[in-house]
């Protein structure tokens, strides 16, 4: 089994009060009426706009008093490794020498030569 399956197998054997249950799309996990949502894992995504969906999800279930666990603006943020790096230089935590690119530097073509 995948790992995060034997974790969701393992909390349903020990904690037999809990309804644990998996959702596998951002449509899923709103239709839950569960009290509090445990994000284990999430399979990676080719869209960014699944993402997006997902995150605002998450922030919908908080808004209607249900408690996530990690919370909706954490899971964003550690799903991006440039907003979490760039968190990390805020707040003065050594980083190894990383160049960030954008959507557009990745699909323009190059207006400079190597050697610029």
């Amino acid at each position: 089994r995948q790992s995060d399956e034997a974790i969701v197998a393992c909390v349903g054997e020990r904690f037999a009060e809990l309804e644990v249950c998996v959702a596998r799309t951002p449509e899923e996990l709103l239709r839950s009426n569960a009290e509090a949502v445990v994000v284990i894992s999430y399979l990676t995504q080719t869209s960014f706009a699944w993402y997006a969906r997902f995150f605002d999800a998450l922030r919908e279930l908080e808004a209607r008093g249900t408690k996530v666990y990690p919370s909706a603006a954490f899971k964003q943020l550690v799903s991006s490794k440039a907003d979490y790096l760039l968190l990390l230089e805020r707040t003065g935590l050594p980083v190894c020498p990383t160049r960030l690119l954008g959507q557009a530097a990745l699909t323009e073509p190059a207006t400079s030569s190597a050697t610029d």
